[in-house]
C-alpha cells in the first residue's frame, strides 16, 4: 500500500492515555506506533468511532513529562 502522507512519520514507542468524550466517556491506554508533524498512530485494543472527540496524554522515553 502506498503512503500518501505529505510529512514524514517517525517510528516511536511509548504509551498514550486516551479519554473519550460523549455519553459514555472512557479512559483507554494505547501503544504508540509512530509520530509525525500532524499526528500520531497508536495500537488500541478497543475501537473508537470516527468523529469521537478525545483528549490524550502521550508519554515516550524521549519526553520524560507527558505531552498533553
Amino acid at each position: 500500500m502506498s503512503d500518501k502522507r505529505s510529512h514524514i512519520r517517525f517510528i516511536s514507542s511509548g504509551t498514550v492515555k486516551i479519554k473519550t468524550e460523549g455519553d459514555a466517556p472512557k479512559i483507554l491506554e494505547a501503544n504508540l506506533i509512530d509520530i509525525g508533524f500532524r499526528g500520531f498512530s497508536v495500537n488500541l485494543e478497543e475501537k473508537i468511532d470516527a468523529g469521537t472527540i478525545v483528549q490524550f496524554e502521550l508519554i515516550t522515553a524521549a519526553w520524560k513529562t507527558p505531552l498533553i
